[in-house]
């Protein structure tokens, strides 16, 4: 008989109370500030993170998950019983999270041979909660009872189709990560732009600008409205930093009230996004067409 067992990184946006009921691993980034060290997560909240970004004169890093991390997880859980493992990691171009998961891989098959069909590893190629909602319904397929094989075709289509557009209020961050150059970011600023970004399949995309609140809203649902697939059937996440709430409210009415999906849940940012583009950001996550198609060109 399978027993499933999911691991996964906290770049994911998972919270410890969304995954205490299920058979879920969280591993931490590693978030480097001012000569210390906090696992995202376990020993710092994300609007902790926040304050940092918005007052600190030392620009905070992260660090991937390492190869033992994984390594140590997947023996845990064979030694708990787990027949499978599948582990689901933040983009692998964004991080070397995904290399340290297929490391630990390959060390455990080469001392377990018969786990190299029971050990799956997957590049989400996305990031925040746009994976740590696929986690979730994985495990959620777990607790029904589906299979190993029926686990991962679903990943396989989710991570295929799963899309997002966001927009970031400042460019502040973006010249402090080296994203954008000084005087871009300066010339940005001054002009007011808020730049709107399509985020999918291992592509992050700055496809417009927009000046004021409510031209960002209207950017953010011109994008949807033209890559959405079925949206009725839908729920979306919106996906912020420290934004405010009453705004995030009208803007969770206005996708409701314009796309016609089913409903808008709210999660918040982790330092994934936020080490780049700072917490005054907003992703809005929904599903496109399935993309399988293109995995080999």
């Amino acid at each position: 008989m399978e027993k499933i067992y999911i691991v996964t990184d906290s770049a994911s946006d998972l919270t410890l109370d969304e995954i205490k009921d299920y058979p879920i691993t969280l591993l931490p980034l590693t978030i480097i500030h001012d000569g210390k060290e906090f696992r995202e997560t376990f020993d710092i909240s994300k609007e902790e993170f926040w304050d940092i970004l918005e007052t600190t004169k030392v620009f905070p890093s992260t660090a991937q998950v390492t190869t033992v991390n994984y390594y140590d997880t997947y023996k845990k859980a064979l030694s708990d019983g787990y027949t499978h493992i599948i582990t689901i990691c933040i983009n692998a171009q964004g991080s070397g999270t995904y290399n340290s998961a297929v490391q630990a891989k390959k060390m455990i098959v080469e001392e377990l041979p018969d786990m190299e069909n029971k050990i799956a590893v997957f590049d989400s190629m996305i990031y925040t909660y746009m994976f740590g909602n696929t986690v979730i319904n994985t495990a959620k397929m777990v607790g029904e009872g589906k299979s190993y094989q029926e686990c991962l075709d679903f990943i396989d289509k989710d991570i295929y189709s799963v899309e997002a557009y966001a927009a970031t209020y400042t460019l502040k961050f973006a010249r402090l990560s080296g994203r954008i150059s000084g005087t871009k970011a300066f010339i940005g600023e001054i002009m007011g732009f808020k730049p709107i970004f399509h985020v999918c399949y291992s592509k992050v995309e700055t496809v417009d600008k927009a000046r004021g609140t409510a031209e960002v809203y209207d950017k953010l649902l011109e994008g949807i409205k033209k890559r959405i697939v079925n949206p009725t059937e839908q729920t979306l996440t919106l996906i912020h930093g420290n934004l405010p709430m009453e705004d995030m409210d009208l803007l969770s009415k206005k996708l409701i009230d314009e796309l016609g999906v089913k409903g808008v849940v709210k999660k918040q940012l982790g330092t994934a996004i936020c080490v780049n583009v700072g917490p005054r950001t907003l992703v809005i996550e929904y599903h496109g067409a399935d993309r399988r198609n293109e995995k080999s060109q």
